[in-house]
């Protein structure tokens, strides 16, 4: 592995080296001191960062849908796909585009975000695209127009169909629960009833039994 054109040093390689094998062993690993003692700053050592994972074939793909969960606005991930889907049938079609690249998740969650008025913390969210700010910023105009076409209303239940026979389906669920619940209630009731009418028969037939054998006895 070459990465000479990369104006990498060897102390950085090194701690990079350290950082992704720390990774994938699930272990331990200050990134902070790791870029202080890389030599290089926070933007480059991320590059080079993602770069090394590709050239080694590590590298690991971030999803929408994690994205939202790690950032805590999964209500945007429908919104956010559908983005990408958009980007790839009408623009990237006839470019070399490696939809792998976190960039493309992370502008669309930007833009999903901004569209349905969520609030995610972008700084760090923007970190995770592993791209300069300015390219970045410039898909994420992008994809904001993309969620206009898409949504011109920007209200989460208009997203997806599927989403709004969900929550009616759930709806539905829960009132024939409450039903059967309800049924079932007053069918224990009127179970009640009857084996008190059953009782109150039996202890009214004794008495008049006990009585009878009395006045036979007398």
């Amino acid at each position: 592995m070459s990465t000479s054109h990369m104006n990498i040093s060897q102390t950085c390689q090194i701690v990079i080296c350290l950082d992704l094998a720390a990774s994938v062993l699930g272990l331990p690993f200050e990134k902070v001191e790791a870029i202080k003692l890389s030599g290089t700053t926070k933007k480059n050592y991320t590059s080079f960062h993602h770069t090394i994972e590709k050239l080694l074939g590590i590298e690991k793909h971030v999803t929408i849908r994690d994205l939202c969960v790690q950032f805590g606005v999964s209500e945007a991930s429908l919104l956010a796909q559908k983005i990408v889907d958009k980007y790839v049938s009408e623009d990237a079609r006839s470019l070399s585009v490696d939809l792998s690249h976190p960039m493309y998740s992370v502008a669309a969650v930007i833009a999903a975000c901004k569209h349905c008025k969520l609030k995610v913390d972008r700084a760090k969210l923007m970190e995770v695209g592993q791209i300069r700010k300015s390219s970045l910023l410039k898909l994420i105009k992008t994809f904001e127009k993309y969620a206009q076409d898409i949504n011109p209303n920007p209200k989460l239940k208009s997203l997806n169909g599927e989403e709004e026979e969900f929550r009616a389906e759930n709806i539905i669920k829960k009132a024939e629960y409450f039903t059967k619940s309800s049924v079932l209630e007053e069918s224990t009731a009127e179970s009640k009833e009857v084996e008190s009418r059953r009782l109150q028969s039996y202890e009214e037939w004794k008495r008049h039994i006990l009585e009878e054998s009395a006045a036979v006895d007398c």
